[in-house]
């Protein structure tokens, strides 16, 4: 294995001419509604744009079964389910159940593989592989279903994880011990000595205002720490499973791993014995606080690992801001927007209209009387209080910009500006239109080849 750290390269598949074709048509596309500040570069750190923007990708959980579950079995699905982002849950896998038919030949090629090589599996019996994305031919955990629940989504040291990178910590660099107390000791010297050296001297980019809001209860800063976590730990099983399998023959060595952590749980590969070195240490270091020149999580380094956290609501806000392109190019010889009616009218007349409705909601959540659409009124009003919170916790990022964070005024939603249909609607002319210049020339190029 190469002990030494390969920041810029992430696993990659060649692309097929024409994926090269489809994005060289989506270049132009953005080239000619925005023009060449619609991509500009980023002077947001990889680390906080990382914890801002890049959504954990899912973890696949297969649960196999012969038959229909039970009634304890059904619960414990269902559990699982609760515990994923689409049940209402925080964790970031998603469950699929298969059921084995008698004629094993009738099952999907791809699970009858994966099924075939459990061994002794228990039915019904979970199997848990990376995300899709990653492209990792691996299992991460097989077991039990009634040991699954209790194992995929929570550990102690996942929580320590959550909770230093919620705070601002720059990385948690987690050391992945041997169960040698000599070269665990050793490795946990290595580091408490050399990222302090590398901490000092990193520095934040240069912020662009556009980019970044700087009174945010996040702060932006370059702090590192470390966390030891024990093979033979119980508790942290799936964690240790996943660390071990995220590259080929890492489950076979001996030595302490050091796996930096950054952002919604983004994990760079391990640095192994000797690898765990201060080049490497500033190699990765450097990658994580460098401004953000990619801004597609695939497209950078690491895998996701498998974390319950309610990400946008730790943080609070979505602190990276990014200023919208002026629209410009052909959109310029459309015919403007027919005229609306001025906003105070506006206003006036959807505050008379939100006075009726309300009166006649409250009416109706008073004696939980069906109104028109066949909800009672306490619901009604429960799903207005609902959006209403959500327009004040996530105001739109042009507000937050301006603002700062402060709340978001009464009445925003009522004074929201005509004609946004018409606009979207000029865009996708803009585009289609682009499109159909590009193919055209790309057509005429390849025929007088």
């Amino acid at each position: 294995m190469n002990t030494r750290f390969r920041p810029s390269v992430p696993h990659t598949r060649p692309r097929s001419a024409p994926r090269r074709c489809c994005a060289a048509l989506a270049l132009m596309a953005a080239c000619i509604v925005g023009g060449p500040r619609s991509a500009p570069a980023c002077s947001v750190p990889v680390f906080r744009f990382a914890l801002e923007r890049w959504t954990p990708a899912p973890y696949q959980v297969f649960v196999f079964q012969a038959g229909k579950l039970d009634a304890e079995q059904r619960g414990l699905v269902e559990s699982l389910r609760r515990q994923n982002a689409s049940g209402g849950g925080a964790a970031n896998f998603e469950v699929k159940q298969i059921m084995l038919p008698d004629d094993r030949d009738k099952l999907d090629g791809g699970a009858r593989i994966l099924f075939d090589a459990q061994q002794n599996p228990t039915l019904p019996w979970v199997v848990v592989r990376y995300p899709a994305a990653l492209g990792l031919d691996a299992t991460v955990w097989a077991g039990k279903l009634s040991d699954a629940a209790s194992v995929l989504a929570d550990s102690p040291v996942r929580k320590e994880l959550i909770r230093r990178l919620t705070k601002g910590d720059t990385a948690v660099w987690l050391l992945l011990e041997s169960g040698d107390p000599a070269q665990d000791e050793a490795a946990a010297a290595r580091l408490a000595e050399e990222l302090p050296r590398v901490q000092a001297e990193l520095k934040i980019p240069q912020q662009d205002p556009a980019d970044y809001l700087t009174n945010q209860p996040v702060p932006l800063k370059i702090e590192f720490s470390t966390l030891r976590l024990a093979r033979d730990d119980r508790s942290e099983t799936f964690l240790v499973s996943a660390l071990l399998h995220s590259e080929d023959d890492l489950a076979a060595t001996k030595g302490p791993i050091v796996f930096p952590v950054f952002g919604r749980g983004r994990t760079l590969w391990g640095m192994v014995g000797k690898g765990i070195n201060l080049e490497n240490l500033e190699h990765a270091g450097a990658f994580m606080t460098g401004a953000c020149a990619c801004e597609i999580k695939d497209a950078n380094p690491g895998f996701d690992l498998l974390l319950a956290a309610h990400w946008d609501a730790l943080l609070e806000h979505h602190l990276v801001v990014q200023t919208r392109p002026d629209v410009g190019g052909l959109a310029d010889f459309l015919p403007p927007p027919a005229r609306s009616a001025p906003l105070d009218a506006v206003a006036g007349d959807a505050a008379k209209e939100s006075t009726g409705a309300a009166s006649s909601t409250d009416a109706a959540a008073g004696t939980g009387q069906l109104t028109p659409n066949g909800v009672t009124g306490a619901e009604i009003s429960a799903t207005d209080r609902a959006a209403q919170v959500r327009r004040a916790d996530y105001p739109p990022l042009e507000d937050r910009a301006n603002r700062a964070g402060s709340a978001v005024p009464a009445g925003a939603a009522a004074t929201a500006p005509a004609g946004g249909s018409s606009s979207l609607l000029r865009n996708v002319i803009v585009v289609v239109i682009g499109g159909l210049v590009l193919v055209s020339a790309l057509t005429v190029i390849f025929f007088r080849r």
